[in-house]
């Protein structure tokens, strides 16, 4: 990964910002640390600038992320929120990633992406994009940015935030996105005010009893294929409901089985409503996984990708595993 932090900010970006009253802030539907985290940090030092800035955030976030300063602090938008002059949306770049948020948006909001996921083939839905796919986070994207704002300098709030972001995006700092630039981050983070230590522990280590129950009734139901290169495995919201587990508390699961000594590649689908699936997909250097979640209509890195679909689990994962086996043969196995 080449060493690019701290990110230039796009003079498009600046312009858009400076040109904007009142901003919305999005990121996309599940939110995970690295989006809702981006958000806060975001949203917290343009309010220090005595920008109005409000949350766009429709789905329940996991527990842990309660220990993000201003959790729910930031103004969400609700029916008496000013409408917005702009749209400014964290780790996804296109609008139809962002779920129930998407449907509150008035027409013709001009709309900027910061992210870090690579653009395919269906292209940015914004009018400003800055995406920097070398960064092992859009938290680094952030962080360069809010460097960048007159006169401001990153808070511990702020860093917490940020640093939230991004240790679960580098999984501890072991994932394969991890590289210089991702330290000298990390240490511009700490140097702000952030605690690696309660932060790590928060949200790579801590779980709820009921979280640990789903983990391990989706160990049982684990399959292995391709001489054990392939794991696959779904949760139902039935198995949800019975192991009084959150759908938040799902997060990290998927890396779980990625740590399984001989997979190359995993597929883990997680019931969002009834016969609907998300399905987490991840992957082994030199494996990738990012062509399979385009197929399927969704996206991400080569390491880490995801997609929705629609219909029983029991239809999907023939296709899923035909597309994985596919991926193997392709990589050379």
């Amino acid at each position: 990964m080449s060493a690019s932090y701290p990110y230039r900010v796009p003079r498009q970006l600046r312009d858009f910002l400076a040109g904007s009253g009142v901003i919305w802030l999005a990121t996309h539907e599940r939110p995970d640390a690295d989006g809702y985290g981006s958000l806060l940090a975001c949203g917290l030092a343009l309010r220090a600038q005595g920008r109005p800035v409000f949350a766009l955030v429709d789905d329940e976030v996991p527990a842990h992320f309660e220990a993000l300063p201003w959790h729910l602090a930031l103004p969400r938008v609700d029916a008496h929120t000013p409408a917005p002059d702009s749209l400014l949306v964290f780790d996804c770049h296109r609008l139809d990633r962002l779920g129930r948020a998407a449907e509150r948006l008035p027409a013709g909001v001009p709309v900027a992406v910061v992210d870090h996921h690579p653009m395919d083939d269906r292209g940015c839905q914004a009018e400003v994009a800055w995406i920097e796919p070398t960064a092992a986070a859009t938290a680094v994207v952030v962080l360069s940015l809010l460097r960048a704002l007159p006169d401001h300098v990153v808070d511990p709030d702020q860093a917490t935030c940020l640093y939230a972001a991004l240790v679960t995006d580098t999984g501890g700092f072991r994932y394969e996105n991890t590289g210089e630039d991702t330290f000298r981050a990390a240490a511009d983070l700490v140097a702000a005010g952030a605690d690696a230590a309660a932060i790590t522990e928060t949200f790579l280590h801590q779980r709820r009893p009921e979280a640990l129950r789903l983990l391990g009734r989706v160990f049982e139901r684990v399959d292995y294929h391709a001489e054990g290169r392939v794991a696959m495995a779904s949760i139902p919201a039935t198995l949800l409901a019975s192991s009084d587990a959150a759908v938040g508390e799902t997060e990290g699961i998927v890396s779980h089985l990625r740590s399984v000594a001989g997979v190359r590649l995993v597929a883990l689908g997680v019931e969002q409503d009834r016969a609907r699936w998300r399905v987490s997909l991840r992957a082994k250097p030199p494996y990738v996984v990012h062509d399979v979640a385009r197929r399927f209509g969704g996206g991400g890195h080569a390491a880490a990708a995801a997609f929705t679909a629609e219909g029983r689990w029991d239809q999907l994962q023939p296709r899923l595993l035909d597309a994985l086996i596919e991926q193997l043969g392709e990589s050379g196995d």
